[in-house]
């Protein structure tokens, strides 16, 4: 569909006696819904979809009514804000990430939050369109509750107390999240995805290329380490550090 198709409010044509009806984008027939079938996850999904397809500024409810080709109150029951899509489409996102690498029996305890971290990194860069969500809906879904568990219970195996395990957590997924969202804002485009890894540093290199040694002599120096920030290198070396730090803080 283009985006000038997108545009145009959908034509909701009356419901059949049978329950279904179609609804109509410039003409384009999205097909009747049977009755019944809509979910949280379908829901959800639709708006993922709409992110992935054409970025965060065409993410609303209506949209995803029209994704679904069902009138927008149909999906108040299962979305009746916007806030709340928002958290429907971030839990999905999660759920993404395969829990199961913190698992006790999948590896030490810092190899298996360092592999859920770049799973969790390569849900979010799959779905760059989501990232502004990510920075302002609620991590209190389903699968993001089940992913505060299973951090903790790490954390605890790896010898914090429960109050100290509780506060690795949160800086664990602000590091995971902020360092995406940074690379989202920073690579060209609408959020409807990602330059492959390789080309982003490219592209980093060149700009910081032009940067005068005479003025910023210091970043300059620096520009080639600087044009790497976006990549699974850098997120894997502050990880690291992140990790090392939270254990060996001293308690409070």
């Amino acid at each position: 569909m283009s985006a000038t198709e997108a545009s145009v409010d959908p034509v909701i044509t009356p419901e059949s006696t049978s329950g279904t009806r179609s609804v109509t984008t410039s003409g384009v027939k999205r097909g009747p819904k049977p009755k019944g079938t809509l979910s949280a996850e379908i829901v959800a999904r639709a708006g993922l979809a709409i992110l992935d397809r054409r970025g965060p500024t065409h993410f609303s409810l209506r949209g995803v009514a029209a994704e679904l080709g069902i009138r927008p109150n149909a999906i108040y029951t299962y979305a009746a804000s916007r806030a709340r899509l928002e958290q429907l489409v971030v839990d999905l996102v999660i759920a993404e990430a395969d829990i199961t690498l913190l698992d006790p029996d999948a590896g030490l305890w810092n190899e298996r939050l360092e592999a859920f971290a770049l799973a969790l990194r390569g849900a979010l860069i799959d779905h760059p369109g989501a990232a502004p969500l990510l920075m302002a809906a609620p991590l209190d879904g389903p699968h993001a509750l089940a992913m505060g568990e299973a951090l903790l219970a790490v954390l605890m195996e790896a010898g914090l107390n429960g109050p100290d395990a509780a506060r690795a957590v949160w800086p664990l997924l602000v590091y995971v999240i902020g360092s995406v969202s940074l690379e989202v804002s920073d690579a060209p485009g609408t959020g409807t995805g990602l330059p492959a890894e390789a080309d982003r540093v490219v592209e980093r290199r060149q700009r910081f290329a032009e940067l005068d040694d005479a003025t910023l002599p210091r970043l300059y120096a620096a520009r080639m380490v600087i044009a790497r920030w976006p990549s699974t290198q850098q997120f894997v070396w502050g990880l690291e550090r992140l990790l090392a730090g939270l254990l060996t803080a001293s308690p409070r």
